[in-house]
């Protein structure tokens, strides 16, 4: 903060009000504020939290700060017209004097409302861009964070074993999201799961174009593939993993295309260690795929941690062009690449950069999984659809879908495994 000229910071998302304090609970429709000052005089607080009345008990189960500093707002300004909980935060701000030098907001918070921020700025000034301060700092994992970030990889393991054995021909996408869900929440044997930030993304066939599509009650038909990107969270430590089910014959350019992959994927690993920069990554993919004449303009991993609605990631690094962010040992990225147009193949995986090779945490296999079609021909066909984000240069990108193990030479070694998805 006092790098960056800040004096008082609010912060508004639940998952840096949770990184930060601890507090946590599902209240987070409602208007919450976490005011730090950077240099808190002797004896005092540097933190005060402002929540609704009704969740002040929350506070108290689940966060370490003194009650003396958790403040709760009468229910009458809960979706109040004329009145808002922010007035309270300038009031508290100004009592406390926290009003004087420069006041930082969230200004990338999806729960700092455009009306919060009026009431504030004109109670106590302008107020400055945070640049998302404290996201930052959760981009390197401390020791604690790592282990429920591992925990929730085994979670997120048995997730996919219980999903790939519900997608099969005629099974209902919705029934193949109770499946999920219900993974998500039993966990471990040793351990429960947290619901994620974000709901089972699951598409099936055309569908596929679509990069973060919900599930539907519509059944999955023989010769289609079905791409999963799901997560298992430990007290909202979330890892993240896609996988591809094919239901019948897998054609043979998706076979190729994710050999492919698995290439360009093999070639980031390999660059995922302190040092490297998130554009390398993405180059280093892409150089892979423009042997082929293959490009994916979108991003091919992002950092993820702490995650609460609507997203697992930390909105920090991104393996894009132009991110010259330098990889640093503790931080965890998903990684992913591929895409398609109706056929799409995905798959992916969730490393902690170390001081060498990176940790891969996922233990679901690396491979397009194939189940058997019960019906008579099974064999996919080609099928038409809008131009996804990844394109052949100059011909059309002709699509097809998962296939049996894609396993290209070295692939069964850990520093091979591998990533690939339309959607990030």
């Amino acid at each position: 903060m006092a790098h960056g000229g800040i004096d008082t910071l609010l912060v508004t998302g639940p998952d840096n009000i949770f990184y930060l304090t601890g507090f946590d609970g599902c209240g987070c429709y409602t208007p919450q504020f976490l005011a730090v000052q950077g240099a808190p005089h002797e004896g005092e607080v540097g933190m005060q939290l402002v929540v609704r009345g009704m969740d002040v008990a929350a506070a108290r189960f689940t966060c370490w700060l003194d009650p003396t500093c958790v403040w709760g707002y009468d229910d009458c300004l809960v979706d109040n017209p004329d009145r808002h909980p922010a007035e309270l935060v300038a009031k508290l701000l100004q009592r406390l004097r926290w009003d004087q030098g420069n006041v930082a907001a969230e200004f990338e918070s999806v729960n700092l409302t455009v009306r919060a921020y009026m009431i504030l700025e004109k109670a106590v000034g302008p107020l400055l861009p945070d640049k998302r301060l404290v996201n930052w700092l959760r981009a390197v994992k401390s020791p604690a964070e790592l282990a429920y970030i591992r925990q929730a990889a085994r979670i997120t393991d048995k997730v996919f074993e219980a999903a790939i054995q519900a997608v099969q021909e005629n099974a209902r996408q919705c029934d193949v999201a109770a499946a999920i869900y219900h993974a998500q929440a039993t966990g471990a044997e040793e351990y429960g799961g947290t619901f994620t930030a974000i709901p089972p993304i699951i598409s099936t066939g055309s569908d596929t174009d679509a990069g973060h599509m919900n599930w539907s009650d519509q059944p999955i038909p023989a010769g289609t593939p079905t791409c999963l990107e799901l997560a298992a969270s430990r007290h909202h430590y979330h890892a993240p993993c896609s996988r591809t089910v094919f239901v019948g014959t897998p054609p043979a350019q998706m076979l190729e295309f994710a050999s492919l992959c698995y290439q360009g994927m093999d070639e980031m690993l390999q660059l995922a260690r302190p040092g490297n920069s998130c554009e390398e990554l993405f180059d280093a993919f892409n150089q892979v795929l423009a042997v082929e004449g293959f490009r994916k303009e979108s991003r091919v991993g992002y950092s993820f941690g702490i995650g609460y609605a609507p997203d697992w990631g930390e909105k920090t690094l991104s393996l894009r062009p132009g991110d010259h962010t330098v990889l640093k040992e503790g931080m965890c990225i998903h990684m992913i690449a591929g895409c398609g147009d109706a056929w799409a193949f995905q798959t992916s995986e969730t490393v902690v950069v170390t001081d060498g090779q990176p940790e891969l945490l996922q233990n679901t296999p690396r491979k397009l999984f194939v189940n058997q079609a019960v019906s008579q021909g099974s064999e996919s066909g080609s099928s038409q659809g809008a131009e996804g984000n990844c394109s052949k240069l100059g011909t059309a990108f002709l699509t097809a879908a998962p296939a049996v193990v894609v396993d290209p030479e070295g692939a069964k070694s850990p520093a091979c495994r591998v990533a690939v998805t339309v959607c990030c």
